[in-house]
């Protein structure tokens, strides 16, 4: 086969679909399948379904679809001896309106969960429990 408009014989007469300005380290597995160890993009990765080894990554985000800024965050706390510990959240939430949970691994359901104690700020709060007992939380807000 000869040159056409300077391309060669690898570059015309393609039976898969051709994409342009992609540079990729692994492979083109088909025409709509790209195989390599990292796949970056400078904007948004868009798609009706991206998936990792656990299965389908859902949206962190929550709420209505006007007011998906909120955010979730989890953790342990553990009581000190006089039974008050702080949580603090990793990321400040921006006012103090959330929602906080808490629960215990491997207890009675009729253990007791912690409580706000005091005044919550938008990164974190004291909580009252179980001296030296230590707890999960959940805490949704925006």
């Amino acid at each position: 086969m000869g040159l056409i408009d300077g391309l060669g014989g690898e570059e015309v007469n393609q039976v898969q679909e051709q994409t342009s300005q992609i540079y990729i380290t692994g492979s083109v597995v088909a025409g709509g399948i790209i195989s390599g160890p990292n796949v970056y993009a400078a904007a948004t990765v868009l798609g009706s379904q991206i998936k990792n080894v656990e299965g389908l990554i859902k949206s962190v985000s929550i709420g209505s679809p006007a007011v998906y800024n909120c955010r979730v965050q989890a953790g342990t706390v553990t009581m000190d001896a006089g039974s008050e510990a702080d949580v603090q959240f990793g990321v400040p939430f921006s006012s103090k309106t959330y929602a906080i949970t808490f629960g215990m691994s491997g207890v009675a359901a009729s253990a007791t969960l912690p409580t706000l104690s005091g005044t919550a700020t938008s990164s974190g709060a004291t909580v009252i429990g179980d001296a030296s007992a230590t707890y999960y939380y959940i805490a949704a807000g925006y």
